[in-house]
């Protein structure tokens, strides 16, 4: 369809407003999600790192049963400019391009404006924004996973484009299990369309993904691998309806009717949803955990986008005016979501204002000091409504690369994970591991170091003051409060230790 000038650059200003809104609140969450469990996520590429010195090592370098694209992304980024910032952009800039193909896919589907209103939606879903800074693939997945319908549909009108769908589903099988089960039935739907372009695209799939798919067999036969919680759809219920409100469902009832005309598009969805459901009923994927969720949006975005037929074309029946329902939705969502991410900033900066131990410790350790962050995980590791103020004292764009002062397993989360900071090395912590800890403090007093434990936000977790002296009776150390107690969480508490005591046992 042809349209007036006028008309393209109203939707070229549109565009640009969904694409630049998408960007600020992404940029929102990145500034949210720098805090200890994004440190935590880092480590468990480590073992992707190393193997990039070892390339026939790397198909098998899982990350548990992630493959290992992103870890290689993230070996390059730990290269090149080992700053949070950095991490956090790579994570940011993969969300954007699950937009902008969720909206590619609408236009292609529907039209111009059935794309503007599919690539809204995904701009502020609320499930995808909760992740969309992740220091972890899910969102690498959501973008590629987008990517790869948007390239389905087009390869299904023009065959010739079927290697476009093929590069996708290599990258998506390296990317994350259930990123493979949705290239597989894209290839299904593409060969059933045109067999000669399915059965090349599928050829090319399976010899690119080979390595990873014997990683992932081998993986099948290990009984961890099947090791999540018990299912407990009430309680996960109740948690999704907290985090993200009523809008997902809303969405979803709006996609209902762009699937009934639309039926290719939801037959993928179905297929995502119950593979989903699959991987949490066979303990693969944990009930209690919702990323896996993100890779639906792009469907339901479209589909709901769908709904409200072609706007610029003169008709107003019932069909049109759900148009108008989808832009409530964004605006609905695009407000909570502006909401949240104010009074996150403000939450962080009110804190930086204040001095709290980890300030001390910054200013009176010196090079090649150990700073310990202790502090409880208040929330589980897949709520990604908490924050943290305190480690915004190491600024997310100076370098904080991952380093090793001693013979340990990077992974091992009881060694604290450290990263060096301003020539210190700052290790992370939720709890007391005295066999470990021991080691830390050893070999940093046994070469003349000091260490500074920073313990904060500890109020609502069991004695972590008494336990902290506990394990540090072996050692010689001064402590002292810092601060008041403006959050409720407690009062700062800083311990410098400089020397051990004696050899004996504890």
């Amino acid at each position: 369809m042809r349209y007036p000038c006028a008309v393209k650059a109203s939707l070229r200003v549109s565009w640009g407003l969904v694409l630049g809104g998408a960007i600020v609140l992404r940029l929102g969450r990145a500034v949210s999600r720098w805090d200890e469990v994004a440190v935590a996520y880092a480590a468990y590429q480590f073992p992707v790192r190393e193997a990039l010195t070892d390339w026939a090592q790397l198909p098998s370098a899982f990350v548990g049963l992630h493959p290992p694209l992103y870890g290689v992304l993230h070996g390059i980024v730990e290269w090149a400019w080992p700053a949070p910032a950095a991490f956090l952009g790579l994570s940011v800039l993969a969300s954007m391009v699950a937009v902008l193909c969720v909206g590619k896919l609408g236009e292609a589907a529907g039209g111009p404006q059935a794309g503007l209103r599919a690539a809204a939606l995904a701009a502020t879903a609320p499930v995808s924004l909760h992740y969309a800074a992740e220091w972890n693939n899910y969102p690498l997945l959501l973008g590629l996973v987008a990517a790869l319908y948007w390239a389905w549909w087009e390869a299904d009108r023009n065959s010739a484009r079927w290697w476009i769908v093929a590069v996708i589903g290599v990258l998506l099988g390296w990317t994350h299990l259930l990123g493979g089960l949705l290239v597989g039935a894209v290839l299904v739907a593409l060969t059933l369309r045109d067999r000669g372009a399915g059965l090349r695209a599928s050829a090319a799939v399976a010899i690119g993904t080979l390595p990873v798919l014997i990683s992932a067999v081998r993986l099948a036969l290990d009984g961890s691998t099947f090791n999540q919680p018990e299912i407990l759809v009430g309680a996960s219920l109740v948690d999704f309806w907290a985090r993200f409100g009523p809008w997902p469902w809303l969405v979803g009832a709006l996609a209902i009717f762009g699937g009934i005309a639309h039926r290719q598009l939801a037959a993928q969805w179905a297929f995502g949803f119950l593979s989903i459901c699959g991987m949490v009923v066979l303990s693969i994927a944990a009930p209690h955990q919702f990323p896996y969720w993100t890779v639906l949006m792009p469907l339901v975005a479209v589909l709901a986008a769908l709904a409200g037929g072609e706007d610029l074309r003169p008709e107003y029946r019932w069909r049109g005016k759900l148009g108008y329902a989808v832009w409530a939705l964004v605006a609905a969502q695009a407000l909570v979501a502006l909401g949240a991410m104010g009074r996150d900033a403000a939450r962080i900066d009110a804190d930086l204002a204040l001095t709290r131990a980890i300030d001390v410790a910054l200013s009176e350790s010196l090079p090649g000091d150990a700073i310990w962050l202790v502090s409880p995980a208040l929330e589980p590791d897949d709520d990604k409504r908490a924050i943290s103020s305190v480690l915004w004292r190491v600024q997310p764009w100076r370098r904080f690369p991952a380093v090793r002062p001693f013979d340990f397993d990077y992974t091992d989360y009881q060694f604290g994970q450290p990263r060096a900071f301003n020539e210190r090395s700052v290790y992370t912590f939720t709890d007391f591991w005295a066999d470990r800890m021991d080691r830390v403090l050893a070999h940093h007093v046994e070469a003349g170091q000091s260490v500074w434990v920073v313990l904060y936000d500890h109020g609502p977790a069991h004695r972590y003051p008494e336990r902290l002296a506990h394990l540090l009776r072996p050692w010689m150390h001064s402590d002292r409060t810092v601060g008041g107690d403006p959050w409720g969480l407690g009062v700062d508490r800083l311990v410098h230790v400089t020397a051990r005591v004696n050899r004996g046992e504890r």
